[in-house]
């Protein structure tokens, strides 16, 4: 994992700007998580393996990235994937999906549950990835 982040930092222009349309495009082609789960055919176990697939990818660049800042973590992965949601709501705009896709209720699941998934992720993978000190460094 260690050489993924060090990848990472070698690199951040390039895996900032992956990271960011990752999650806007996350944010607009993933929402709303009931409908997309009815058009993937009833498959609701593949969908749900895509949807926390790509989640626990961007926490892991996040945290190549942002490295121990649980709260900046959060904020960023809220922000774009609010801006995501816009751009699909300019997308759709005028259209009868709008009114059924952008309920409260949709809106809240996605904008609470994915920055707090993606946040926990990435809390759990820095905090069993710490390097393990040898007896020789004792």
């Amino acid at each position: 994992m260690e050489q993924f982040f060090n990848l990472i930092h070698k690199r951040k222009k390039l895996f900032w700007f992956i990271t960011i349309f990752y999650i806007v495009f996350n944010g607009c082609f993933m929402f709303p998580f009931n409908r997309m789960a009815i058009e993937a055919n009833g498959s609701l176990n593949s969908f749900l393996i895509v949807v926390i697939s790509a989640y626990v990818f961007i926490a892991l660049l996040l945290g190549g990235l942002v490295r121990n800042k649980g709260l900046t973590i959060f904020l960023l992965t809220l922000l774009f994937t609010s801006v995501g949601m816009v751009l699909r709501y300019i997308l759709e705009y005028g259209e009868v999906s709008n009114t059924v896709n952008f309920t409260m209720r949709n809106i809240m699941i996605t904008i609470v549950f994915i920055p707090l998934f993606v946040t926990l992720v990435n809390i759990t993978v820095v905090k069993f990835n710490k390097p393990k000190m040898s007896n020789d460094s004792l």
